[in-house]
């Protein structure tokens, strides 16, 4: 359990003891393992402050100051205590106000700052500070590993709500450009394919990134309460059957996770970046563009910002041309394939979000039909 304490505006002699008294009190009362000092409000802090927060630390060895301003990080540093303790500085405050918006997801928006800037906000309140840390991190992982994907500069505050800003010259909506005609559709496909192969060209070993094939066991093991003996023998055997792969994969491939800059396709979301056989990001293809339409066309007019027909034309050519060198026959089982481990996927994720009853019973019997056609 993590306390979380406001340090009032001056930490010095005459407010030391109150501190100290409060914050022991609070660590009496409960078995914290985490302190996190905000020091948002703080301007000024003496050496009877730093006393203090020693002597927290001393306690609570996980002990934190966030929100640090520029001159108080100052007085931690030159002091020798960025050494011993987690100092964070404050995070920069901007606004969006007057700014185009060039696109919205389920967990945030995308904004242009300026010609060579985009901030994206989040304001999906299950995304926390140290999720948005882990996207900028995993950025320059994926922009190290020649991914086109944008650079991750700072990390800042947009009114109540945590943003990052990217670098990135003249993006727009990848809905927006495949809204504009079929060839842009077709450009589209095509790009998506090429930065798809590209991507499964790498191989990550160092074990830093989530195992696909594993998480869709846990994701099995979830949801087997809703189903018969047998439908879960055959959906494990088919997770089993999957070649172990370290092969890089973006996890959330759709168009709402892009940019077109150019005509050339950027990724600007690389929180779910993983590891696995590509079959499992076919899947995630196929639930964005195919599954969902069939749930509600909402999820895609709504979300992706495109026709039903749309989504489900990018899905059979995207996933067909990505396939380019199997028969017809081949084609359609490892597409039912797909379908199947997408269900599975959003089986579990429609139970953990408490979907409704009709939406996960239609997946699931959309998941046992895609299943029959490979058994």
């Amino acid at each position: 359990m993590t306390l979380n304490y406001q340090l009032p505006s001056s930490l010095s002699f005459d407010t030391c003891d109150l501190v100290d008294k409060e914050v022991n009190n609070l660590l009496s009362q409960q078995d914290y393992d985490a302190v996190v000092l905000d020091a948002s409000n703080t301007k000024y802090i003496s050496s009877a402050g730093l006393r203090v927060v020693l002597g927290i630390k001393k306690k609570v060895d996980n002990t934190s100051v966030i929100n640090a301003s520029t001159e108080v990080y100052d007085i931690f540093d030159m002091t020798g205590f960025t050494k011993i303790v987690n100092i964070e500085k404050a995070f920069p405050q901007i606004s969006t106000e007057g700014c185009p918006l060039i696109g919205k997801g389920a967990h945030g928006a995308v904004y242009r700052l300026a010609p060579d800037t985009i901030v994206k906000v989040y304001y999906d309140k299950h995304t926390t500070l140290d999720d948005i840390k882990n996207e900028r991190e995993l950025s320059k992982k994926a922009f190290v590993m020649g991914l086109p994907t944008a650079i991750a500069l700072q990390i800042v505050k947009v009114g109540e709500d945590y943003g990052t800003i990217f670098e990135l010259l003249d993006a727009s909506s990848c809905s927006k450009y495949v809204n504009e005609s079929q060839e842009n559709t077709d450009s589209f496909i095509d790009q998506a394919v090429k930065v798809l192969k590209h991507m499964h060209s790498r191989v990550v070993s160092d074990g830093s990134l989530p195992d696909m094939k594993k998480l869709s066991f846990g994701y099995l093991e979830k949801v087997k309460s809703f189903l018969d003996e047998q439908t879960y023998k055959t959906l494990y055997k088919l997770i089993d059957e999957v070649p172990d792969s370290r092969t890089l994969m973006h996890g959330d491939f759709h168009l709402k996770n892009q940019l077109m800059v150019g005509n050339d396709l950027m990724l600007i979301d690389m929180d779910t970046l993983c590891v696995g056989d590509p079959i499992f990001e076919l899947a995630s293809i196929c639930n964005s563009y195919y599954e969902f339409s069939l749930l509600d066309s909402r999820a895609v007019e709504d979300f992706l910002g495109i026709s039903v027909d749309k989504a489900r034309y990018i899905w059979k050519e995207l996933s067909r041309k990505y396939y380019s060198d199997l028969s017809d026959e081949e084609y359609i089982k490892i597409s039912n394939k797909a379908r199947v481990l997408g269900c599975m996927r959003a089986l579990h994720f429609f139970h953990k979000r408490g979907y409704p009853k009709e939406t996960f019973d239609q997946c699931l019997n959309d998941m046992k039909e895609a299943l029959a056609k490979i058994a």
